[in-house]
């Protein structure tokens, strides 16, 4: 995918990619409209004319902030655009990455959050991945692998929601007498497919399904 913004190579990718991390930890911290170039320029090493240089404006900054979100999560889940409509590891596989993706990277939450909260108009890259996985949904529920009636946007919603939330409370876990930790992150990521399995998938696909959930 093609970053907004000046074409770089080298040493100045670098740069670039400096100031983007500077950014995104300046905007999960404080907001978009919270955030200054100063402080990103600050945060980065750098000179606030340079930030100007490279993404033209702050607004310019807080899109490629986002794009550059998408393009990290695009790269984590390669291996999934690459399978064919049908294969199950695309559902199983990619459930498993995409909780694993967030775990490690909090700070897209409250990105989000920032968002929401603040109304900012974002563009980003995130069409392309929703189209995707829109796409393998509906062959599976055409092929008859899913039961009938799954409604595919309701389900990424019902998948986005699962997900994001445990990563949003999961400080908050103790109030259930939970102690946050690795062995309970895996074992929320593995019932909560499992659920959605169960749910979803009818005939052999179901036990397909099933064998391809990793602990």
């Amino acid at each position: 995918m093609k970053h907004r913004g000046v074409s770089t190579s080298g040493q100045a990718e670098t740069t670039r990619q400096t100031i983007l991390q500077a950014a995104r930890a300046c905007f999960a911290e404080s907001g978009f409209h919270g955030s200054s170039l100063r402080a990103v320029a600050s945060r980065a090493g750098v000179t606030q004319p340079l930030i100007n240089h490279y993404f033209g404006s702050k607004e310019g900054l807080v899109l490629a902030v986002v794009d550059q979100t998408f393009v990290d999560y695009t790269e984590r889940q390669s291996e999934q655009w690459e399978r064919p409509l049908g294969d199950l590891r695309f559902f199983t596989k990619g459930l498993q990455v995409l909780f694993d993706w967030l775990g490690e990277n909090q700070d897209v939450l409250r990105l989000a959050t920032w968002v929401r909260l603040e109304g900012y108009p974002l563009e980003s890259n995130a069409h392309p991945i929703i189209e995707a996985v829109r796409a393998q949904i509906d062959h599976l529920r055409t092929s008859g692998a899913l039961r009938q009636g799954i409604d595919t946007d309701m389900l990424m919603i019902l998948i986005d929601a699962a997900f994001k939330g445990y990563w949003d409370r999961r400080e908050q876990l103790t109030l259930y007498g939970l102690q946050p930790s690795t062995e309970l992150d895996v074992a929320y990521r593995k019932l909560t497919i499992e659920a959605l399995v169960r749910g979803l998938f009818q005939g052999p696909a179901l036990d397909d399904a099933l064998a391809l959930i990793e602990d």
